[in-house]
C-alpha cells in the first residue's frame, strides 16, 4: 500500500476526518479510479450523515474492485440507514457468498432482516454473527432485541443476558443500553429500564431512539409530564425526527390528549414515510378514537411494507373487529396463521373473534394452543388457563356439555384462589384478562358464589392504585360539600352503546337538572356513538383510555360520586374497573341481569316487579342471590320508546313458505339462551299442534345455529320439519317477524329484555315462564306493569297450554291484543323509571 494512503487511513482511524478527507482526495486527484480511497471517502461521508455521497463513492469503488468484502458491508450500512433493506440484504449476501462465516455481514443482514420484519430468521443470523465472533458486542446487542421482537424470549430473560453480554464487551455500545431497557421493560422492571435508557441517552444523545424510549419510560414509570417537559426541552432539530415524535404521541395519548397524539404521529409518518413502527402507532392511535377506516388505511400501509409482519396483521385484525366486521377480521387471522402458525397473540385473536361469532370448536382449539404456547411475557399462564376455563360450550351444547362446562370452570376458580402468595398482574397481562361467561346467565343457578370465587382471583393480584375512596360516607360527604348538584356517572363500554342509548338515555336526558350532573364516560368512539342519543347540553362526556389506571385517575379527578355501570363482567374493563374503585358508591342493574360477584360493587338497582318471584309477595325476595345491596324500584328502571309497527308483515310470513292454515311460533331469543331443557318444551308444542311451525332466528354469522339444529333433530326427530331456523334478519324484517308472529316464545331461565318491548309495543303476546332467578322474571315484570296476566306460566305444561291457545283461537288472540295494546301507555316512555332512579341514587348518597 503507498505511503499516502497508509497515511490517510491512520488520520481516519485516529478520528482526523477532515485530514484524511484531504489526504483520500489528494489520492483520487492522481488516481480517480482508487478504489480504496473512494471506499473511505464513502466512509467518511456514512460517518457525517451524507448517506447518498456515501452511496456514490462506495459503489464507484465496488466498480473498480467488486470483491472488497468491507466496502460491500460499508455499502450494507449505507443502504440500511436510508432505509433500503432489500438492498442492505443484497449487500450483505455479496459478502456471505465469499465468507459464509463474515460477523459483520450477518450482523448487517440481521438487521435489514429485522427491518423487513423476517424476525426469526433475523434471530439466526444474528446468532451466526455471535458464533462467528464471540467478542462482537453489537451482534450481541442487536441478537438481544431482535429476541424481544420475535417474542422467541418469553420473559425477556434471554434477551437481557444478550444486552448485558454486549454491554459487558463495549461498556460505551449505546445501543446495547437501550436494548437492555427494552428487555427490563418486558418483565415489567421499570427502574431499571429507566436507568438504562438514561445511560443510552447519555452516550449517544444524538439517537433519536435512545432519545424517544428515555422519555416513554418516564411517562411509563408514572410521570407524563416530566417525559413531556423532557421532549419539549429538545433543540427543535431533535425535537422533529420521526423517533422522537412517535414517542411524543405515545406519551400525549396517555396523558388523555389524543388529537395531539394523533398530529405528532402523523407528522412521525411525513418524516419517515417508511417507518413502519410509526404507520402502527397512528392506526393505534386512530382506532381509539373511533376512526376505524382511516385506521385500516394506514395499517394496510404497514402491512404492504411487511406483509408477513404478524404483529401487524393482529393490530389490523383488532380495527376490523372494534368496526364491527368480525367475518374480515377472522378471514385476516386466519391467512396471517397459515404464514406463522405459532403466532400466540394472533391465535388468542382468532379465539375471540371465534367465540364470539359461535365456532367454539375453532376457539378452543386456538385457546389450547395458547396454553401450551405462551410466546410472551403478556400471555399469563394462570389467565389463558383461565378464559380457556371460560369458554361456554355456546348453542346447541348439550345438558352434560354444560354440567361439565360449570364443574370445570368452578375447579380452575379454585385452584386459582388457593394459590398462595399470588403475584400481582400487569396491565399488559390484564388487557387478556378472562371475564365470567355470559354463558351463566343462561341456566337457572344460583351464580353467586361462583362469580363471588371468579371476583377473588383478581382482587389480590390486581396491580396499581386502588381502595382509596373506602370510606364511602366521609367521602360522599367531603364532595357533597359546597355542591348543589350532585356528580352522577355511567360508564358504557365498547360496542355497548345501542343497548345503553336505548334503554338509559330516557333516564339520563331526564334527570333533574338542578339536582344531578351526569357524566358519562367512555373511550372516544363510544363517546362519538353516543352523542346524538344525549342531550350534550346537560351530560358532560368524559374520554377515557383504554388503559386501567389512567381510566381510573381520568374518572376518580372529576369527581364524579355515584358510578353506574351499565354493564360490569362482558370486557376487561368493565369488570376489572370496579375493582380499582374509582368512585365512592359503584353501582350497576340490569345491563347483565345477575349478581357481580365484585363486592365492591355498592349496589344493585332492580325491581320489586322482577325480584318478587311469580305467585309471592315481596318479602319473598332472595336478597342472597346478591352480593351487593339490593335495591329495588316500582317500576322497570328504563325509559322505553315504542318501535312503529311494520307496513307489511304478511310479506314475510309468504317468505318463510307458511300457510294460511299454520300457526307461527317465534322465538326472537338469542341461541345460547335456548336451553336444552327447553327443547321439551318446543316439542309438546309441536305434537298438540299439528298446524305449528316454529320459527327461530339464526345467529349473524351462521356457526351456533348449525349446532343447535344438530340438538334439536336429535331430540324432536321428525317434529324438526316444522321448526323454521330462518338467516340472521336485520332490525326492520325482525319487526316484520313479530308483528306476523301468532304467538312469540320466551325462554327459561333467562327470559326476553328487548325483545319482550319489541313484541309488546306491536301487542303480540310473549308466552312465558318466571324461574328462580330475576333473569327469567324481566317478562313478567313487564306483564306486571301492563297487569296482563294470561301468558304467565307456571310449569311446562302451563307453558305449552297458554302458547296453543293464543296461537290457534284467533278471536282470543285478538280480544288479548286489544287488551296489551290498551295498557302499553304505561309500559312505554315510563317517567316513573326517571323519579325511580333518582330516589335510589338518594337513598346511596345518604
Amino acid at each position: 500500500m503507498k505511503a499516502p494512503l497508509q497515511k490517510a487511513i491512520k488520520e481516519h482511524q485516529d478520528g482526523n476526518l477532515d485530514a484524511a478527507e484531504k489526504l483520500y482526495q489528494q489520492i483520487l486527484a492522481g488516481d480517480p479510479g482508487q478504489a480504496t480511497a473512494l471506499h473511505y471517502l464513502g466512509v467518511i461521508d456514512l460517518q457525517r450523515g451524507q448517506l447518498s455521497s456515501a452511496r456514490q463513492r462506495i459503489e464507484a469503488s465496488l466498480q473498480r474492485d467488486p470483491n472488497d468484502m468491507a466496502a460491500w458491508n460499508n455499502l450494507a450500512n449505507v443502504m440500511y440507514s436510508l432505509g433500503h433493506w432489500t438492498e442492505s440484504l443484497r449487500c450483505a449476501a455479496e459478502v456471505l457468498d465469499r465468507d459464509a462465516a463474515n460477523a459483520v455481514a450477518l450482523n448487517h443482514q440481521g438487521n435489514a432482516l429485522l427491518r423487513l420484519r423476517e424476525d426469526q430468521e433475523a434471530v439466526t443470523a444474528f446468532r451466526a454473527a455471535v458464533a462467528a465472533q464471540p467478542r462482537y458486542a453489537e451482534a450481541w446487542s442487536n441478537l438481544g432485541h431482535a429476541l424481544l421482537v420475535t417474542g422467541t424470549t418469553v420473559d425477556g430473560g434471554e434477551a437481557e443476558a444478550c444486552c448485558r453480554r454486549a454491554i459487558e464487551l463495549s461498556p460505551g455500545l449505546a445501543a446495547a443500553h437501550n436494548h437492555l431497557g427494552l428487555a427490563l421493560n418486558q418483565q415489567q422492571r421499570a427502574v431499571e429500564a429507566l436507568a438504562s435508557f438514561q445511560q443510552a441517552a447519555k452516550l449517544a444523545p444524538h439517537m433519536p431512539q435512545v432519545v424517544a424510549n428515555c422519555a416513554v419510560a418516564t411517562a411509563e414509570g408514572g410521570d407524563s409530564q416530566a417525559a413531556l417537559a423532557f421532549l419539549e426541552s429538545l433543540p427543535p432539530e431533535k425535537q422533529d425526527q420521526a423517533e422522537v415524535q412517535r414517542a411524543w404521541g405515545h406519551i400525549l395519548q396517555r396523558v388523555d390528549e389524543p388529537e395531539a397524539a394523533i398530529r405528532r404521529l402523523l407528522r412521525a409518518v411525513e418524516l419517515r414515510p417508511d417507518s413502519v413502527e410509526s404507520l402502527v402507532s397512528l392506526g393505534v392511535a386512530l382506532r381509539q378514537q373511533g376512526r376505524f377506516d382511516d385506521a385500516v388505511d394506514v395499517l394496510q400501509r404497514a402491512a404492504t411494507r411487511c406483509p408477513h409482519d404478524m404483529s401487524i396483521l393482529n393490530s389490523l385484525a383488532n380495527v376490523l373487529r372494534d368496526k364491527g366486521d368480525l367475518l374480515g377480521a377472522r378471514e385476516l387471522c386466519d391467512v396471517a396463521l397459515q404464514v406463522d402458525p405459532t403466532h400466540s397473540l394472533l391465535r388468542l385473536n382468532r379465539a375471540s373473534l371465534c367465540e364470539r361469532s359461535g365456532d367454539i370448536d375453532t376457539a378452543r382449539q386456538d385457546l389450547a394452543y395458547v396454553v401450551d404456547h405462551p410466546t410472551t411475557s403478556l400471555l399469563n399462564p394462570a389467565l389463558l388457563e383461565l378464559r380457556l376455563a371460560c369458554l361456554h360450550p355456546g348453542a346447541g351444547a348439550t345438558a352434560a356439555e354444560l354440567r361439565s362446562f360449570r364443574d370445570q370452570l368452578t375447579t380452575v376458580c379454585d385452584k386459582l384462589v388457593t394459590q398462595s402468595r399470588p403475584a400481582a398482574w400487569s396491565l399488559g397481562e390484564l388487557r387478556q384478562a378472562a371475564v365470567p361467561p355470559l354463558g351463566l346467565l343462561y341456566d337457572s343457578q344460583d351464580n353467586r358464589k361462583l362469580r363471588e370465587r371468579f371476583a377473588e382471583i383478581y382482587r389480590p393480584r390486581l396491580a396499581g392504585p386502588r381502595n382509596e375512596l373506602d370510606d364511602r360516607s366521609l367521602k360522599t360527604r367531603a364532595v357533597h360539600h359546597g355542591q348543589t348538584r350532585h356528580a352522577v356517572g355511567f360508564y358504557v363500554g365498547r360496542q355497548q352503546e345501542p343497548v345503553f342509548a336505548r334503554c338509559m338515555s330516557g333516564i339520563v336526558n331526564r334527570l333533574e337538572q338542578d339536582s344531578w350532573q351526569p357524566l358519562v364516560f367512555g373511550t372516544a368512539s363510544t363517546l362519538v356513538n353516543l352523542q346524538h342519543h344525549l342531550d350534550q347540553g346537560r351530560v358532560q362526556f368524559v374520554e377515557v383510555s383504554e388503559d386501567l389506571d389512567h381510566a381510573a385517575t381520568r374518572m376518580r379527578a372529576t369527581g364524579v360520586e355515584l358510578l353506574y355501570f351499565w354493564e360490569v363482567g362482558t370486557d376487561p374493563h368493565n369488570y376489572l374497573l370496579p375493582f380499582l374503585r374509582v368512585a365512592p358508591i359503584q353501582v350497576t342493574s340490569w345491563g347483565v341481569p345477575d349478581t357481580t360477584g365484585v363486592r365492591e360493587v355498592d349496589a344493585y338497582l332492580s325491581s320489586e316487579l322482577v325480584e318478587t318471584p311469580w305467585g309471592a309477595e315481596a318479602s319473598d325476595i332472595d336478597v342472597s342471590l346478591y352480593t351487593e345491596r339490593l335495591l329495588l324500584a316500582s317500576t322497570l328502571l328504563t325509559f322505553q320508546p315504542q318501535v312503529t309497527r311494520p307496513s307489511s308483515p304478511a310479506q314475510w310470513l309468504d317468505s318463510l313458505n307458511v300457510a294460511a292454515t299454520q300457526r307461527l311460533y317465534l322465538c326472537t331469543q338469542k341461541l345460547e339462551k335456548l336451553h336444552p331443557d327447553f327443547d321439551g318444551y318446543l316439542i309438546d308444542i309441536l305434537r298438540q299442534d299439528p298446524r305449528a311451525i316454529i320459527a327461530i332466528f339464526a345467529d349473524r354469522y351462521g356457526v351456533s345455529v348449525a349446532r343447535l339444529q344438530r340438538r334439536l333433530v336429535a331430540a324432536a326427530g321428525p317434529l324438526a320439519a316444522r321448526i323454521r331456523l330462518i338467516a340472521y334478519q336485520d332490525y326492520a324484517e325482525y319487526l316484520s317477524a313479530l308483528a306476523a308472529a301468532h304467538v312469540v316464545l320466551d325462554t327459561i331461565y333467562c327470559s326476553s329484555g328487548l325483545t319482550a318491548y319489541d313484541a309488546l309495543s306491536l301487542a303480540k303476546p310473549i308466552v312465558t315462564q318466571p324461574g328462580t332467578t330475576a333473569r327469567s322474571r324481566y317478562t313478567l315484570g313487564c306483564y306486571r306493569k301492563l297487569g296482563v296476566f294470561d301468558c304467565v306460566a307456571a310449569n311446562r305444561a302451563e307453558y305449552v297450554a297458554a302458547a296453543i291457545r293464543v296461537a290457534q283461537d284467533d278471536e282470543y288472540r285478538a280480544e288479548l291484543q286489544a287488551r296489551l295494546h290498551a295498557a302499553a301507555g304505561c309500559l312505554f316512555e315510563d317517567v316513573s323509571a326517571v323519579t325511580e332512579t333518582e330516589r335510589l341514587f338518594i337513598e346511596l348518597l345518604g
